[in-house]
């Protein structure tokens, strides 16, 4: 088998907010610098992806990038990742990585507290990535978990789920941008955001009917965004991940224990 195409990675590793409830717990500037089982908790990100055969060029994305290159604890664990500056929102900052030519589609993009990602996740998302790409013309993928894969394996750690006709899905904050139209999709998000506080914009910028259809949960994941990728003018394609891990990031100090469990008993310990 030929050896797959490496695509180049962004790590969202800005602040979010000022009082974020897992620095503070931690005693950090940041939540990405935050010590999770033994190690920074970007670094667990950046060893996967190093890892990967599937990824090439590692970009870190934030504000304070002075201060995360003088981190040996973080760098050692993926030597030739490159740092670069963060802009005040997500999209911001991939635009300006995309601007600066740090990456272009097709690139990953994954959150830095993401710290239970493996290679193996990231080979399932570029698999069935890569072939949406060429049998279905995609130009975005996203990844999910759906509720019945993590209920199975963790029944009592609590996950917030976009509902649907088919099942509960949860979001992994694993983000594939395979061609230029996926681009499209961070315009469309900026636009979102501007209008967060004026529903009415909001309504009309997904449209009356499809909002109904999804508090009605009359479509799957697959339809639903189906219809929200020609809104956008991209096609999207949904990567159900098999691992319930995949979707378990940190955003709680609750997050941390159970987070911290599952790294001590993948090591054994």
């Amino acid at each position: 088998m030929d050896a797959p195409v490496r695509f180049p990675a962004l790590v969202l590793a800005g602040k979010r907010r000022e009082d974020d409830p897992v620095a503070k717990y931690k005693g950090v500037s940041h939540k990405a610098i935050a010590i999770i089982g033994g190690r920074p908790m970007i670094a667990h990100v950046l060893e996967a992806l190093a890892e990967s055969a599937w990824i090439g060029d590692i970009f870190i994305s934030t504000e304070d990038v002075e201060a995360f290159r003088a981190r040996s604890d973080i760098v050692a664990y993926a030597p030739a990742t490159h740092i670069t500056e963060a802009a005040g929102s997500i999209c911001e900052s991939v635009q300006r990585a995309v601007a600066r030519g740090d990456v272009k589609p097709p690139f990953f993009v994954v959150t830095a507290d993401h710290a239970l990602l493996t290679a193996d996740m990231i080979e399932h998302f570029w698999r069935v990535a890569q072939q949406a790409m060429t049998k279905q013309g995609a130009d975005f993928a996203l990844a999910f978990v759906p509720r019945h894969i993590i209920r199975a394996a963790y029944p009592d750690t609590k996950r917030t789920y976009l509902e649907f006709r088919d099942d509960g899905y949860s979001g992994c904050n694993m983000y594939g941008f395979l061609t230029a139209k996926s681009l499209k999709i961070l315009h469309f998000w900026r636009e979102v955001e501007s209008k967060r506080k004026k529903p009415l914009d909001l309504v009309r910028a997904f449209g009356f009917g499809n909002l109904i259809r999804y508090v009605l949960r009359l479509h799957t994941i697959d339809d639903m965004l189906a219809r929200a990728g020609r809104i956008v003018g991209a096609r999207p394609v949904v990567i159900k991940m098999p691992w319930a891990e995949a979707s378990i990031d940190v955003d709680k100090v609750s997050d941390v224990v159970i987070v911290e469990d599952i790294l001590a008993r993948r090591k054994g310990i």
